[in-house]
């Protein structure tokens, strides 16, 4: 009768634990995918036309908002380029800031140079001195399936910057 006991206790505490743990949700959440990229990029596209915004669309797939307009050139490889930027996430958050990283939040550095997501380059490129513009850059303009410790997979980003000054190669 003991042993019988035992084994009833032993079943119902085996039972008792498998039932705890499924109960136990994840806490971590799905994995972004394209899919989702794409669903969010779309919703954010169609409230801004809404919103009576027209953007316009790079040949490398950045769309971009002018907020004022510049003067001059536009930068060319090898031109020195000073500017401030804010990057965002779809969601609002701010993950990078010209003004974290440089004197007086302005970066200057070399168009043309590898180092830079194509997506950021490709919207720098139209802009002048004097320019403001709003980006939006698809994430496999960016950090694509990959992201970084603090950009998820398949993200898009969304940056606003301004061209303070712009300086041509010297020949």
């Amino acid at each position: 009768m003991q042993k019988t006991i035992k084994l009833l206790l032993s079943f119902l505490l085996i039972n008792g634990l498998i039932f705890s743990y499924s109960c136990i949700t994840d806490d971590e959440p799905e994995p972004r995918t394209f899919e989702d990229e794409m669903a969010e990029l779309d919703a954010l596209l169609v409230k801004l036309n809404n919103e009576g915004f027209t953007l316009d669309t790079t040949e490398m797939g950045v769309y971009y908002l002018v907020q004022e307009p510049g003067e001059g050139p536009f930068p060319q490889t090898g031109d020195t380029c000073f500017i401030d930027f804010t990057g965002y996430l779809s969601n609002g958050v701010i993950f990078e800031s010209s003004e974290e990283f440089y004197d007086n939040g302005i970066w200057k550095f070399v168009f043309g140079n590898p180092e830079i997501i194509p997506g950021l380059e490709d919207g720098i490129a139209h802009m002048n001195k004097g320019a403001k513009i709003e980006m939006i850059i698809p994430s496999n303009l960016a950090y694509g399936a990959k992201g970084t410790a603090n950009i998820p997979p398949y993200t898009t980003l969304l940056y606003t910057s301004k061209m303070h000054d712009l300086r041509p190669k010297v020949q």
